[in-house]
């Protein structure tokens, strides 16, 4: 399946042991991604049965590692809260102050002033023909025992992140989707200090819609804190329509691709103003993403040069 989850090992000072997650299940590793044809070993037989979105290491203590599950963006598996490791994951647990966290879309962990703060990207979602309602929000803990929700309401309900950055200079950004009420999407928010955040960009085209459109990624420079690059994805109706009524004629699936970015934009300023960037098209003079913008999407950023962007 589709592997959203991936880490260097913070204790590897080969960098060559990789972790990564499969959403459709599995929590795997391998001692030297530089190989030509890596050997990836799984961390047990139960971690099969899970859909792992998200993993981040502890900058205070690099043993210390933390996994996300449940994969939102196409429905496919509900989560299970969110697992730890203290031991370079050798071993793992799930921390049962997550029972509700059914989605957990990133994880982000901060050093602040020594203190290993972790946030948490949440959501809950339709699946199987039912709501599955739980925790919502970008969550903060500073214990594990327990968490605060800190972001702020939409017109109706709480935020939906989905992704989580820390730029050159600490600062936290927040990028979100609409939540299940259908509000709150192609937002862009800010943080200095963990609590408090600041809307520095809202798509002009996000309305009131199904849930989980408007979906943002985002891209913060390592090299430079001013540089910031997001990307916009929206699916209309008219699309919709139109893939329905294409069968499994290709070209007629291209033509409706064209509805998949909503924005492709970048801050050289922090997030005070932003400029549009030409979206990239692939082979088929469609738009990079092929209309799976929704689900597939992410942005990196070079570590020592702030021009180039990997999608």
């Amino acid at each position: 399946g589709r592997t959203r989850a991936i880490m260097f090992d913070p204790n590897d000072i080969t960098n060559k042991k990789v972790w990564a997650g499969g959403v459709s299940g599995g929590l795997w590793f391998t001692t030297d991604i530089t190989s030509s044809s890596p050997t990836w070993t799984k961390v047990d037989d139960f971690w099969d049965n899970m859909a792992v979105s998200c993993i981040a290491s502890d900058p205070v203590n690099p043993q210390i590692f933390y996994v996300g599950t449940g994969e939102i963006y196409t429905g496919a598996s509900r989560g299970f809260g969110i697992w730890k490791t203290i031991d370079g994951g050798n071993t793992w647990g799930r921390l049962s102050s997550t029972n509700e966290f059914l989605w957990v879309n990133d994880i982000v962990v901060r050093n602040e002033n020594g203190t290993a703060v972790v946030y948490a990207a949440v959501g809950f979602n339709y699946y199987e023909g039912a709501w599955h309602y739980g925790a919502e929000g970008l969550y903060r803990s500073v214990s594990e025992n327990s968490w605060t929700q800190v972001l702020p309401s939409t017109t109706t309900g709480i935020f939906q992140p989905t992704d989580i950055e820390l730029d050159a200079s600490g600062n936290i950004w927040i990028s979100t989707r609409n939540n299940p009420y259908g509000y709150g999407g192609g937002t862009i928010l800010k943080s200095s200090n963990g609590l408090d955040y600041t809307i520095v960009y809202t798509d002009p085209n996000a309305t009131s819609y199904s849930p989980g459109q408007y979906r943002v990624e985002l891209a913060c420079a390592p090299s430079n804190a001013d540089i910031v690059y997001a990307v916009g994805a929206a699916i209309t109706d008219g699309e919709s329509e139109c893939h329905n009524n294409c069968g499994d004629n290709d070209t007629c699936h291209q033509n409706c691709d064209m509805n998949d970015i909503s924005f492709f934009i970048k801050s050289a300023n922090g997030g005070a103003t932003w400029t549009p960037i030409t979206i990239p098209l692939n082979q088929d003079n469609v738009h990079f993403t092929r209309s799976q913008a929704g689900y597939d999407l992410i942005l990196a950023v070079a570590p020592n040069d702030e021009n180039i962007l990997y999608a």
